[in-house]
C-alpha cells in the first residue's frame, strides 16, 4: 500500500470495515454517552473533514476512533506522526539540572523495528 496521508488512512480503514460516516457519528454518540462528555462525539461532518484534510484529532477523538475501528490507540497515534517509543529517547538528550531515576517503555510489543508505517499493520489488524 502507499504512504498515504492520516485522512485517507482512516478512509481506507472506515471503507474496510463497511462502515459510513454517518454510522461512525452514530456509535461515537454512544461512546460519548457512555464517557459522559461530548468531546468523545464525531459528527458526520467532522469525520469528512478529517478524511479530507487530516487535522490531528484530539485525544478523545482519537480515543473513540480506536475503538470504532477496532485499531491499537498506540498505532492510531503512529498514524499521526506521534511515536510513542521516541518519548526515551528525547528524555535521554534532554539534561535536566536535577538527576532521577529513569526507565524506557515499550508502547507497543507487538511492533516490530521493521513494521515503521502503520499501512503494513492494517491487513493484521483488520
Amino acid at each position: 500500500m502507499v504512504n498515504l496521508q492520516p485522512g485517507a488512512e482512516l478512509r481506507a480503514i472506515r471503507r474496510h470495515l463497511g462502515i459510513s460516516t454517518r454510522q461512525v457519528e452514530k456509535y461515537s454518540r454512544q461512546i460519548a454517552d457512555a464517557e459522559g462528555s461530548a468531546k468523545f462525539y464525531i459528527s458526520n461532518a467532522w469525520l469528512s473533514q478529517i478524511e479530507a484534510t487530516g487535522p490531528v484529532p484530539s485525544v478523545q477523538k482519537l480515543f473513540t476512533l480506536s475503538v470504532i475501528y477496532r485499531l491499537n490507540f498506540v498505532e492510531l497515534l503512529y498514524l499521526f506522526g506521534i511515536d510513542l517509543e521516541r518519548i526515551g529517547l528525547h528524555q535521554l538528550e534532554i539534561r535536566l539540572p536535577k538527576t532521577h531515576p529513569a526507565r524506557l517503555e515499550v508502547y507497543n510489543e507487538d511492533r516490530t523495528a521493521t513494521d515503521r508505517h502503520f499501512s503494513r499493520a492494517l491487513s493484521r489488524r483488520v
